[in-house]
């Protein structure tokens, strides 16, 4: 979170023409040696402990191998389908579902750019946004669009929400969209006032309660919207008036019954009352990202890479380095924390942060892991799904 640029896509799309043809040299050399399928001995226990170990219960590749230099970025969390029976992974490739048992692909709904938050599934309908502004409504049996892909006018890097009557999607720089779920039309919209052109890391998604819809925008403000119509029911300045780049890039997060935890990204993270918004606590952390509430205690990652994890009151409890560039997406499975990092899926202890495993397929991975009992779904950056086991 330490750049600052308009877009990561619009960012490529600027590149010189001799800085494509160096990028283009170094793909061909990157495909010369192309990862290994992973398997159990990808697993990297450090000196700490050995005892969480993990095995692949199966991979499936949903799209090529990248051809340019860069690694891509798999953003989407993975997700359960109501009936258990498959876990729908979005992407590059559009969005799929693959069996939880094998893995055998159920079917996969191709979008024409990538889907980088994650979907919602409601009254066996999956709901999802791809990075060009399309919205689509997907028949969770089959896979087939139920209404026209709903256009927006910009781009869109968050997951959707959804409740009875809508779906909420947050587009850049900042504007919170109810879609009916029955057209696929715009009821409302709401746009932050703002004249920023630039955004640090995207947008959060939206986050529901009761009747209200929360996110974040680029000005650095929490807004809490009547899901009605959109009317504003409250506001927050994340961070100082004189701080430049506060853009809150996360999704808000509840903590414990009346409380929301959100993070700016020069602002720090904050815990604001979901009734009013009045800021309850504040933490000072450059380069905040997206906060994680696990039981009474918030994690998150700074920019400099460190895990935090704070009390319920925001006290830290403890911190530490990561080292293997984390994206900020995290999931809990017992005493586990489960770190996404380019360096590959990083295990760490709840009680202080030390590492104690790691699972590399040689792209790394972005966003957070599912976990379902002893069973992790996750999406490499190189389009791998994989269905892994996790014993102690």
């Amino acid at each position: 979170m330490s750049l600052i640029v308009p877009n990561r896509r619009h960012a490529r799309l600027a590149m010189s023409r001799a800085g494509l043809v160096g990028l283009t040299l170094l793909a061909a050399s990157a495909l010369l040696a192309v990862p290994r399928a992973a398997s159990a001995g990808d697993i990297h226990p450090n000196a700490y402990s050995a005892s969480p170990t993990l095995s692949v219960h199966w991979r499936v590749r949903l799209n090529k191998l990248p051809i340019m230099a860069w690694k891509p970025h798999a953003t989407a969390e993975p997700r359960l389908t109501r009936d258990g029976l498959g876990v729908i992974f979005a992407g590059t490739h559009g969005v799929a579902v693959l069996r939880v048992s094998d893995g055998a692909e159920l079917w996969r709904f191709a979008t024409a750019d990538a889907v980088e938050g994650h979907v919602a599934e409601r009254d066996g309908v999956i709901y999802a946004a791809a990075a060009d502004g399309q919205v689509f409504a997907l028949d969770r049996g089959t896979g087939r669009s139920l209404w026209s892909s709903t256009k927006l006018r910009a781009a869109v890097h968050a997951g959707v929400a959804v409740d009875a009557r809508f779906l909420y999607v947050v587009a850049d720089p900042g504007t919170v969209h109810a879609i009916s779920r029955k057209t696929g039309k715009v009821v409302w919209r709401r746009s932050a006032s703002t004249s920023r052109e630039f955004l640090v890391e995207g947008h959060g998604s939206a986050m529901l309660h009761r009747n209200l819809v929360l996110a974040g925008t680029a000005a650095g403000r929490l807004l809490a919207l009547s899901t009605r119509d959109g009317a504003i029911a409250w506001q927050a300045l994340l961070g100082d008036r004189a701080t430049t780049y506060t853009d809150v890039d996360s999704t808000p997060v509840r903590l414990g019954p009346s409380l929301v935890v959100a993070s700016a990204h020069n602002g720090g993270v904050f815990a604001l009352s979901l009734s009013d918004g009045a800021i309850v606590w504040r933490k000072k952390l450059s380069g905040a990202r997206q906060p994680w509430v696990h039981g009474s205690s918030v994690y998150l990652i700074a920019g400099d890479g460190d895990l935090h994890a704070l009390e319920a009151d925001g006290r830290r409890r403890w911190a530490r380095n990561v080292q293997t560039q984390p994206s900020g997406a995290m999931a809990f499975a017992g005493d586990l924390i489960l770190i996404p990092t380019a360096g590959g899926l990083v295990l760490a202890r709840q009680k202080d942060g030390v590492s104690v495993a790691r699972f590399d397929d040689g792209y790394g991975f972005s966003g957070a892991p599912l976990v379902v009992g002893n069973r992790i779904f996750t999406l490499s950056n190189a389009g791998v799904a994989y269905s892994l086991l996790l014993s102690r």
